[in-house]
């Protein structure tokens, strides 16, 4: 009878001991998914950041290096809620950079259309420069694709 019992005890100890097996080889690739989306939002702040910082400087030099600075921090996170929103961090846009790239130029077009409407609705819009907030849109979307296609690498 103890024979019996014996192996009935064990084949749920070694199913446990499977799936934990399991679980511990989809934790690196798990956690290597969440690198990779932080991988690429921390390359779309980075290249929003450094598009309006350059499309400032280049227009107004140093003071238009600060009023720049000051559209990507409201920019920035009107961008991340749509982007996040819209799916531009998601396993598709691992998956596919044409994807990636429709999603965050989406976002990016559409936080720049809250951001120039709150700003024309609180009139404070000519406190900004359209150039400097146009140029940095601009580049942005070019660094956004770029960026992009640079995190292929990283995601394969």
């Amino acid at each position: 009878m103890n024979q019996s019992v014996a192996p009935a005890a064990t084949a749920p100890d070694s199913n446990r001991s499977s799936k934990a097996m399991e679980f511990a080889q989809a934790q690196p690739l798990h956690q290597r998914r969440l690198q990779a989306y932080l991988a690429l939002m921390t390359g779309d702040i980075v290249a929003i950041f450094a598009a309006f910082c350059l499309s400032g400087f280049l227009y107004l030099t140093t003071p238009g290096l600060a009023q720049a600075a000051l559209l990507a921090q409201l920019l920035l996170p009107v961008f991340l809620t749509v982007a996040l929103y819209n799916g531009a961090y998601s396993h598709a846009t691992l998956q596919s950079s044409q994807t990636g790239m429709l999603r965050a130029m989406s976002a990016l077009g559409i936080s720049a259309g809250a951001v120039v409407f709150i700003a024309y609705y609180t009139k404070s819009s000519a406190a900004f420069s359209r150039v400097t907030f146009t140029a940095g849109t601009m580049m942005s979307a070019v660094l956004l694709c770029w960026m992009r296609l640079q995190m292929r690498s990283l995601v394969k």
